[in-house]
């Protein structure tokens, strides 16, 4: 999971030039998969932004969530309903 989960955070930042802070406080709304837009709340100054993303990005995002929360509930047994709502596990 960490593997998965560095090499995706690590992927975003590099293609959408996200500082690190923003990325770690991105949740699992922030990312509209439909539009292909993100939502960074927590910007610099406090400043929020609309980040359009490539639609390969945005498809890794949703693979990555899926894979995340396949494996979560791997992890957790049967019985998983403590979800974050964080992008990153």
């Amino acid at each position: 999971m960490r593997g998965l989960t560095c090499s995706t955070l690590f992927g975003l930042i590099a293609v959408t030039g996200l500082r690190i802070n923003e990325a770690l406080r991105l949740d699992q709304t922030d990312l509209d998969i439909e539009t292909g837009v993100l939502r960074v709340r927590f910007g610099k100054l406090g400043k929020e932004r609309l980040l359009p993303l490539d639609p390969t990005v945005a498809q890794k995002l949703e693979s990555y969530g899926r894979e995340r929360d396949r494996l979560t509930t791997i992890a957790a047994g049967s019985n998983c309903s403590a979800k974050t709502g964080k992008l990153w596990a």
